[in-house]
């Protein structure tokens, strides 16, 4: 039953129980609005039917008025629910479609953003279908096919564009991500094309997917690298270059890092060492596995890397296969590539045999110059022979007379047999007890006079001895003074006719680290040519001076050796320590001493040696060697002078 005609049937209840009549508008206009639904009235029918049948009178009439006004209000209700429900519909209905709007344009942007990517990417896009076959390229990868239009390529695949090697390569991965869906990142391929063509690219592939998740084919990405592989083979020839460079310099070149860690190594040092880069690379210097025969050797590399300029180090021992080698090496701190600080750098040479021959050689010119002092040592040795051989002589003729006069008095003191042999000797009638004093007064000094004779003979032979011993070579802490008094004697015989010498030798003067054969050398030279200055001024036979001192100086030792010669005339003095150069006569020099002088001071030293001069007064040498071993120097600092030079002694005679 429809509302109106329900809340018709209530109003003719009400009416014939009332005997009122319920306006027909509430029946037939007012209620149908506000109570659409069909079972509300039924509801509201059955609730108000009972009791409207038990009123009478205006109570039925008022009873009325309620229930119909109750009704309205909970058909106002009811309506107003539905209406909110269905405003909630519409809305919930409008979301969609407003979501279903941006779901559009959404995809409308995503494919128009697609659109501009393939149309304007320089990589190369692409997507395939299961067979491989080409759905959408971009415009680049296109043009890579030689096509005027992106739409050309569909339904094609690699084969009509590449090679066999590099279809089937590409082939073998696509199937690989279909059946796995795991994607291929950054592939680096060589793509031969069929006109001959050759590319390097980097490629990315990945499954590509349906709304449904399901696997409908592969996209990738390949980067054109072209240019950078071509870089890269060209440094890595560049690189091959300069390894076989560097390998085939014969002369030894490590690096290593700011930790003296090893990252370079040439043929040249696996030759010397007998250790291979691969064995060396990565370790410390001092412990790569040469055995090196300074005990402080990983101190001495710490301090190279502290070291601004370069330095060079001459007879660095080590040992191989049982043998001592040297190794003449220079040193300087680099910044490599890629390493944090500074690192070495070391270059050299296996020293061995330049050093075994310049030892040779040292030792030849000091035999050499032995051999031209050897008329002036024999004659030192000659003068006290001479007079050991005429008081010999003399204790020889006078013997008989001592033993004459001996047996005498010794026959009148006691008569015993035993002095008979004495008495029967014959006193010579011209011996007077005069004769006899003086025979036993002379005798001691005969005998002193000998005794001075061979000590001199034994100083002037172990002087030789010390000075032409060879000696190991190596730097030990030695006595300066000593050999400078031993160098002095060998010599004497150079300078004592020309020059009388004054020695100021530091008694305070502490042992030196040194090659005290190649000082002993040095000071020789010095001596030498000391002699030779003042005898080449001295044209009337006047003694000149040779002062000879040591002294501790800002703990470097120095030795002074001035002469009061000609002086060295000022358009040579750059030349001096030049080898070969000198200005004596042919078969008085063969300019080789300043030279020896320079290179064992200098270099095997890591000492100083300069002359101060002045030309009718004289020349002063000076040398200046460390107490304590440090690494060489091209260029050895001047020393200070402003110390007071120790006490000269007497003239050595």
């Amino acid at each position: 039953m429809e509302a109106p005609s329900l809340f018709a049937e209530i109003g003719a209840t009400l009416t014939r129980r009332a005997r009122l009549r319920v306006p027909v508008f509430v029946g037939q206009f007012f209620l149908p609005r506000v109570t659409p639904h069909s079972r509300i009235a039924h509801a509201l029918f059955a609730v108000f039917k009972p009791i409207f049948g038990s009123l009478h009178g205006g109570s039925v009439y008022f009873a009325c008025l309620v229930a119909m006004m109750a009704t309205a209000v909970l058909a106002l209700f009811w309506r107003a629910r539905t209406l909110q429900r269905q405003r909630c519909q519409a809305n919930l209905q409008l979301e969609e479609k407003k979501a279903e709007v941006a779901r559009f344009e959404s995809g409308q942007v995503q494919c128009s953003l697609l659109v501009a990517l393939l149309e304007n990417t320089s990589d190369l896009v692409y997507f395939k279908d299961l067979n491989s076959r080409f759905i959408c390229v971009s415009k680049t990868q296109a043009e890579r096919f030689h096509l005027a239009d992106p739409a050309e390529a569909e339904g094609k695949s690699d084969e009509d564009f590449f090679g066999s090697e590099h279809s089937q390569d590409a082939l073998q991965d696509e199937r690989e991500i279909i059946r796995t869906g795991l994607p291929l990142i950054d592939k680096e391929e060589k793509e031969g094309w069929l006109d001959g063509r050759e590319w390097w690219v980097s490629t990315s592939k990945m499954a590509l997917r349906d709304g449904r998740g399901q696997i409908v084919g592969t996209m990738g990405i390949s980067h054109d690298i072209t240019k950078r592989k071509q870089a890269e083979e060209a440094l890595i020839a560049e690189h091959a270059e300069s390894e076989l460079f560097i390998n085939s310099v014969p002369s030894i070149f490590v690096g290593t890092d700011c930790r003296a860690h090893i990252i370079r190594w040439n043929d040249a040092a696996t030759a010397t060492f007998g250790l291979s880069a691969f064995e060396v690379r990565g370790k410390p210097l001092f412990a790569c596995g040469i055995r090196w025969l300074q005990p402080a050797m990983k101190e001495d590399i710490e301090s190279w890397l502290q070291m601004e300029s370069a330095h060079t180090h001459e007879g660095l021992a080590f040992e191989r296969d049982g043998e001592k080698r040297f190794l003449a090496i220079t040193v300087k701190t680099v910044n490599f590539l890629n390493e944090k600080g500074a690192g070495l750098l070391i270059t050299g040479v296996d020293a061995s045999e330049r050093m075994n021959l310049e030892n040779q050689l040292r030792q030849a010119q000091k035999l050499e110059a032995i051999g031209q002092l050897a008329a002036g040592v024999a004659h030192e040795i000659n003068t006290p022979t001479q007079f050991i051989g005429h008081n010999l002589k003399f204790l020889e003729e006078s013997w008989p007379t001592v033993k004459a006069a001996i047996g005498r008095r010794q026959g009148e003191v006691d008569g015993s047999p035993a002095a008979a042999p004495m008495r029967t000797t014959t006193i010579p009638e011209n011996v007077t007890d005069d004769d006899l004093d003086y025979v036993l007064e002379e005798i001691p000094r005969a005998i002193e006079q000998s005794l001075d004779g061979v000590q001199r003979i034994a100083g002037i032979v172990r002087a030789m001895k010390e000075f032409s011993h060879p000696g190991s070579g190596e730097n030990r802490p030695e006595n300066l003074n000593k050999a400078i008094e031993t160098t002095i004697l060998v010599t004497r015989n150079e300078w004592k006719y020309v020059a009388e010498l004054v020695t100021g030798l530091d008694p305070t003067l502490p042992e030196v680290c040194c090659s005290i054969g190649e000082i002993n050398q040095v000071i020789l030279n010095l001596l030498v040519n000391a002699a030779h200055a003042i005898r080449d001024k001295s044209a009337d036979g006047k003694l000149g001076t040779i002062t000879v001192t040591t002294r501790q100086v800002d703990g470097l030792v120095e030795v002074a050796i001035s002469d009061t010669g000609a002086g060295i005339p000022e358009n040579v003095r750059a030349r001096v320590f030049e080898p070969f150069f000198t200005t004596k006569e042919v078969g008085r020099g063969t300019g080789q001493g300043l030279a020896l002088a320079h290179n064992v001071v200098v270099k095997k030293h890591g000492g100083s040696i300069w002359f101060e001069t002045e030309v009718g007064k004289g020349t002063t040498f000076f040398l200046q060697l460390p107490l304590v071993r440090a690494g060489n120097s091209e260029e050895a600092p001047r020393g200070n002078h402003s110390l007071p030079l120790p006490e000269l002694g007497n003239p050595v005679r």
